[in-house]
């Protein structure tokens, strides 16, 4: 690496090491702006201002000449970043360029070096993680818009499965995240572009090389939704991601990548197979860089295969509050707990409510 190359490299570095101090979650460079830290759920800005040709260098430093040439073919690049800055050692960061009317820019979401237990996340009710990491088959859906959690949960439940289960787990991600030693489980982690070419064609190949546990990283199409359950129809135990915000959501939103005449057959898959569906949210408290899990849960008992199969998707919330003791929850119930036991605002739950004014109604004067 060039002098000049690395003298942005340590500009570079010396950033992400400020946002790891500060305790963000994520670091915005984009050329002719100041730098942004989202701290919590809040954009700051740093004081250290970037012009347009140190933003672009700095991004160029630390991509290889195939990812430059797939950049400046499609303006957009996903990938991982790992340094060997002293005081950033062993840290990773998600890595998104593009290319907007200024020129490029870049965000950098931190991975912990360490995986959280999965009993650290604050799951209301360990019944439900405990279920899910001893499961055979099945598909379990964790979902939620971005920034919400979903790859440190998934992290967390396959550490978990790595500790206690002498499986086979393939995990097929856009870019690799969080990374697993195997442990009693075996660990094979794929990476779009490199390893694989799709999310699709690595579960396609993947079959062939006895799995026993899959981790898609993402449900983006048809194809990769058709072979998820398709995975979990033959014996697997799948797990993956949508962007949606709650169970009903993320069931319509399946069954919606297919066509009208296949909808049918595809509710029936999912009513068969699927076997939880977990929509998160994370809602600041304390400082507001802080910030609680709050979860919707849907366990797939045999009323919600019924409801599934017949597409009454709308009836499901209320099957959920009815069936608390199969360890379900609505997201509204779990931030009305999180208020009640004082770890979160009542504003805050409020604000990140399904249905606000039902919600308003149920905390009474306090929301006044």
């Amino acid at each position: 690496m060039g002098q000049e190359k690395e003298q942005h490299k340590d500009h570079l570095d010396f950033l992400l090491g400020g946002a790891v101090k500060e305790n963000a979650s994520d670091i915005h460079i984009v050329t002719d702006e100041t730098c942004c830290f989202r701290i919590g759920p809040d954009l700051v800005r740093v004081e250290s201002s970037l012009g347009s040709e140190n933003a672009e260098e700095m991004i160029y430093s630390i991509v290889s000449d195939e990812q430059r040439q797939i950049l400046e073919e499609s303006s957009e690049l996903d990938f991982s970043y790992q340094t060997d800055a002293f005081d950033l050692e062993g840290l990773r960061f998600r890595v998104n360029v593009g290319r907007e009317r200024k020129g490029l820019y870049a965000t950098f979401r931190i991975i912990p070096k360490d995986i959280r237990k999965i009993e650290e996340l604050g799951f209301p009710d360990d019944r439900v993680w405990q279920d899910i990491t001893g499961l055979n088959k099945g598909l379990v859906l964790v979902t939620g818009v971005t920034g919400s959690g979903k790859s440190t949960t998934l992290a967390s439940l396959i550490q978990h499965i790595n500790h206690t289960r002498p499986e086979k787990i393939i995990t097929i991600e856009d870019p690799i995240e969080y990374v697993h030693a195997s442990n009693k489980a075996l660990i094979v982690q794929r990476e779009i572009g490199k390893d694989t070419q799709s999310f699709y064609s690595g579960v396609k190949w993947s079959l062939r090389q006895d799995p026993d546990i899959l981790l898609i990283g993402e449900i983006r199409d048809r194809e990769t939704a058709r072979a998820a359950l398709t995975a979990a129809e033959t014996g697997h135990l799948v797990f993956s991601t949508l962007h949606t915000k709650d169970a009903v959501g993320t069931l319509s939103r399946y069954t919606d990548l297919f066509e009208g005449h296949e909808q049918g057959e595809i509710r029936g898959a999912l009513a068969d197979n699927f076997a939880y569906i977990i929509s998160q949210q994370l809602v600041p408290y304390e400082r507001r860089e802080n910030r609680a899990l709050a979860v919707e849960i849907l366990k797939n008992i045999s009323s919600v295969q019924a409801l599934v199969r017949k597409g009454n998707f709308h009836q499901i919330p209320s099957y959920i509050e009815s069936n608390a003791r199969e360890g379900m929850i609505t997201m509204d119930r779990h931030l009305e707990n999180l208020y009640k036991e004082g770890r979160i605002t009542v504003e805050d739950a409020v604000q990140y409510a399904s249905n606000r004014d039902e919600l308003e109604k149920r905390l009474g004067p306090e929301t006044e």
